[in-house]
């Protein structure tokens, strides 16, 4: 349960639609890593991988391009 605790403190910090964000990218910067894994057979499709580092990762990027990829994102459907 580390991991919603550390998801509701930076839901805390960041705020929406940040939070949002920085889930997104933590989903996709794990799923990147695990299916490197896989594909280079150092994992299984059984095997656990921690999240909270991918959730840190996410994080740093959102405090620092956060804006920078919300803004590209908008503009890119005219929203």
């Amino acid at each position: 349960m580390g991991d919603v605790k550390l998801a509701f403190a930076a839901g805390l910090i960041f705020g929406w639609p940040d939070i949002g964000l920085n889930i997104i990218l933590s989903f996709v910067f794990g799923g990147l890593f695990g299916i490197s894994l896989v594909a280079l057979k150092k994992k299984g499709m059984r095997d656990k991988v921690p999240f909270a580092p991918f959730f840190v990762i996410a994080s740093a990027v959102t405090l620092f391009f956060g804006y920078q990829l919300l803004e590209t994102y908008f503009h890119l459907f005219n929203l």
